[in-house]
């Protein structure tokens, strides 16, 4: 693929993933970083690499959020609250949301991963079947 469609892919990508408030730039560079890495040879490839691109994104912004929440939990209690009172608000709230943010991360990290065995695998029967090709033998399946 040539330069000029990675950076209209990457427009496109962005535009489905991407939240208001989060930053436009910054994702173009990680999107481009994993076109350079990759070097996807056609939209089948570059499909493989979008998923990882969607998958690792989505991976920090949990990251985020889930730091967010951590320094949330250790800010003083208000004067208002007891011991009993911030460990009540600690197990309601903040625990159960923490434990969501940790699936979320674990969910994104497999889909990376399974995204990108799918991308070996595809490069690689590309790979064998032009050896195959080129040397006018098929392999046995």
């Amino acid at each position: 693929m040539s330069r000029h469609a990675w950076q209209k892919r990457f427009r496109t990508v962005a535009a489905l993933h991407l939240f208001p408030n989060e930053d436009h730039d910054a994702f173009l560079h990680h999107a481009s970083a994993y076109y350079d890495q990759f070097q996807p040879a056609n939209s089948f490839e570059a499909e493989f690499i979008d998923q990882m691109l969607s998958a690792a994104w989505q991976r920090q912004r949990a990251r985020h959020l889930d730091t967010y929440f951590w320094h949330s939990l250790f800010q003083p209690p208000a004067a208002s609250d007891d011991a009993l009172t911030y460990a009540a608000r600690f197990r309601s709230t903040l625990l159960p949301v923490h434990i969501q943010f940790q699936r979320a991360q674990s969910q994104h990290s497999r889909d990376f991963h399974r995204s990108l065995l799918s991308w070996l695998r595809y490069r690689r029967s590309t790979a064998s079947s032009a050896d195959a090709s080129q040397s006018g033998t098929s392999r046995p399946a």
